[in-house]
C-alpha cells in the first residue's frame, strides 16, 4: 500500500512525500479437514508480531473477510451440528463465527459474538462481547469449500 502525503515547505511550496504502510497479515493457513461432506480450512488470523497476539472484532472480520472465511450463523451451526467430526488437534482452538452476533442487553454495552471452544471433551458454542471482545491466540477462521471429492 502507497499513500502519498502533501507537506508544506518553510517557503509556502507544497511538495508531495511518499510513505509506504505494510499492507496488513493475511490470514495464515494451518491445517484442513473434512466436515459435514464439506473441506474445512484453518486460519490463524493473529500473533504475526509482538503487538499482535490479541485482536478486536473489527480486525477478525477485516482479516476474515480477506480469506472469504465463513463467519456467520449459519457457518457456525452448521459446525457445532458436526463438532464430533473436528479432529482432536483442533481441541485447543476456539473456532470464531464474528458474524454470529446476538443483540445487546438492556445492562450490556454490546451483543455477543459466538465460537466453538472445547470444553472437556465436547464442543461447546461461547459468547464474547462484541465491544470489547479481545480474540486471543488461540482463536482461529474457517473457511469451508466445495465438498471433498471421494
Amino acid at each position: 500500500m502507497l499513500i502519498i502525503q502533501f507537506i508544506q515547505r518553510n517557503g509556502g511550496e507544497t511538495m508531495p512525500t511518499k510513505q509506504t504502510i505494510a499492507a496488513p497479515p493475511k490470514p495464515k493457513l494451518i491445517g484442513r479437514f473434512s466436515i459435514g461432506g464439506y473441506l474445512c480450512e484453518v486460519y490463524r488470523v493473529h500473533g504475526f508480531s509482538e503487538h499482535d497476539q490479541r485482536i478486536s472484532n473489527t480486525t477478525m472480520l477485516e482479516r476474515g473477510e480477506s480469506i472469504d472465511a465463513s463467519m456467520s450463523s449459519q457457518n457456525g451451526e452448521f459446525m457445532a451440528r458436526h463438532s464430533q467430526e473436528i479432529p482432536p488437534e483442533y481441541s485447543e482452538c476456539i473456532f470464531a463465527f464474528p458474524m454470529w452476533t446476538s443483540p445487546k442487553k438492556a445492562n450490556e454495552s454490546g451483543g455477543h459474538v459466538r465460537g466453538l471452544d472445547m470444553k472437556g471433551v465436547s464442543w461447546w458454542c461461547v459468547m464474547l462481547y462484541q465491544d470489547n471482545c479481545d480474540w486471543g491466540n488461540n482463536c482461529v477462521l474457517v473457511r469451508f469449500t466445495a465438498a471433498p471429492k471421494h
